[in-house]
This record gives C-alpha cells, structure tokens and sequence, in this order.
C-alpha cells in the first residue's frame, strides 16, 4: 500500500510540474521586434529619395519645339534628377538598419549607369545631322528611356533589400514602394 501511495504522489508532482498551453502565461510583451526609430527615420529618407527621383524622371518631359530639342531637354533634365539623388544618397548618414549601406551603395551604382546612359543619349541626339527624322530621333530616345521609366517605376529594381530594411519601411515615405 505505500508503494501505492508513494507512486500517486509522484504521479500528482509530476502533473502539477507540467502545464499545457493553454495553462501557460504569455511572455511579456517587449519592443525587440520592431525597428529602432533611428531605422525607420533613416529608410524614410532612403524611400524619400527614390520618391524624388521617380517624380522627376516623370516629369522631365518639357513642352518645347521642336522635338529634337524636347527629346535632349527630357534626357538632359532626367540625367540632372538622378544627379540629385545621387547627392541625396551621398548624405545620407550610415545605415542604422543592416543592408542598409549595401542597398545605398547598390543603388547608388545603379543611378550612376542610368545616368550615363541618359547622357549618352543626350550626346547622341546632338550627333545626329540637323535634318534627322523624327524617326531617327526616337529611334536614340528609343534605347534610353526605357530604362529611366523603369527605373521611375521601381526605384529599388537591382538593389538588395533586408529583411530588416523591410522592417523599418513601415512609415507613409515607404509606402508606394513594394519591398
């Protein structure tokens, strides 16, 4: 009989010892999965700048005549916007988030080609005889603007984008980008 009972109290420890789930209390709930302030301030800067670009690739056309002239004017003042958020990115203070120095640098490599291009394409333009056709004009536009309107409809095309950066684009600066 004392085994018995022996072995019930050590059946009643060993429950009492476990609990289930349902049993159990939840952690306390902490800060540690969300991003510092520093980071999320510091990707709406990052998103800032890509919003900055896009608005003047897109409206870097200018009404002028005649079309040579509109065509060199559009690929001169889109070659100046990229400019300015190279200089933009160039300001920007080290990234307080990971990756964040890698999608800059990523970015910035990314820029510097488009706007070669957009000047090459300008220079073309100026190359060719006065009397090109319109043809021949778009033809030079042709090769370069795609990839300025794709480059204004995803900014981030190219560059590697973290986790972490994901994280700290929670702000309405991230928003219209899609990470």
């Amino acid at each position: 009989m004392s085994r018995l009972v022996l072995g019930l109290v050590v059946l009643i420890a060993a429950a009492s010892c476990t609990t289930t789930p349902a049993d159990s209390t939840p952690p306390p709930t902490t800060t540690e999965g969300r991003p510092a302030p520093a980071a999320t301030a510091w990707m709406a800067d990052l998103c800032t700048t890509a919003s900055d670009l896009r608005i003047g690739l897109w409206t870097s056309a200018k009404d002028t005549e005649p079309l040579r002239q509109q065509l060199r004017d559009q690929l001169d003042t889109a070659a100046d916007e990229v400019d300015a958020a190279l200089d933009e990115l160039a300001a920007m203070s080290a990234a307080p988030v990971d990756g964040g120095d890698t999608a800059v640098t990523q970015l910035g490599n990314e820029l510097t080609d488009l706007r070669d291009e957009l000047v090459r394409g300008r220079d073309d333009l100026d190359e060719l005889p006065t009397d090109a056709s319109e043809k021949r004009l778009g033809q030079v536009v042709g090769k370069v603007w795609p990839n300025a309107a794709a480059r204004a409809a995803d900014p981030f095309t190219g560059v590697t984008v973290s986790d972490a950066m994901r994280d700290a684009a929670a702000g309405p600066d991230c928003a219209p980008f899609s990470f």
